[in-house]
C-alpha cells in the first residue's frame, strides 16, 4: 500500500463520519422542527378559539349598545314631546297658560286653586 492509498482510506473514512454525523444532525433538526411546527399549530388552533369568542362578545356588546342607545334615544323623544305638549298645551283642565316642565299640571293643582 502506497502513502497515496493510506491517505485515500483516511480521508474516505473522515468524509464517512462527517457525512454521517450530518445526517445524525439533520435528523435531530427535523425531530426538533416537527416539534416546533405542532405547538406552533396547537397555538394557532387554540388562538382562533379565542378570536371565535371575543369577536362573538363583540358582537353581543354591539348589540346591547345599540339597544341601549335605542332605548336612551326613545326615553329623549318622550322627554322633548312631553316638553313640548306641556310647553303649547297648558291650558287643559282649567290650568293657565304656563311652562310647566318635569311637573304634571294636575299635580300643581294645589297651587293653582
Amino acid at each position: 500500500m502506497t502513502d497515496e492509498d493510506k491517505s485515500l482510506r483516511e480521508f474516505m473514512r473522515k468524509g464517512s463520519k462527517f457525512i454521517a454525523s450530518m445526517r445524525r444532525d439533520l435528523s435531530h433538526l427535523q425531530k426538533e422542527v416537527s416539534k416546533l411546527a405542532h405547538e406552533n399549530h396547537k397555538l394557532v388552533i387554540a388562538m382562533k378559539k379565542d378570536q371565535v369568542e371575543q369577536t362573538k362578545i363583540l358582537k353581543d356588546m354591539a348589540k346591547t349598545c345599540e339597544s341601549a342607545e335605542e332605548t336612551l334615544g326613545c326615553v329623549l323623544v318622550a322627554i322633548r314631546q312631553n316638553e313640548f305638549l306641556q310647553t303649547y298645551y297648558p291650558a287643559q283642565n282649567g290650568f293657565p297658560a304656563k311652562k310647566f316642565c318635569g311637573v304634571h299640571p294636575s299635580k300643581l293643582m294645589g297651587k293653582a286653586q
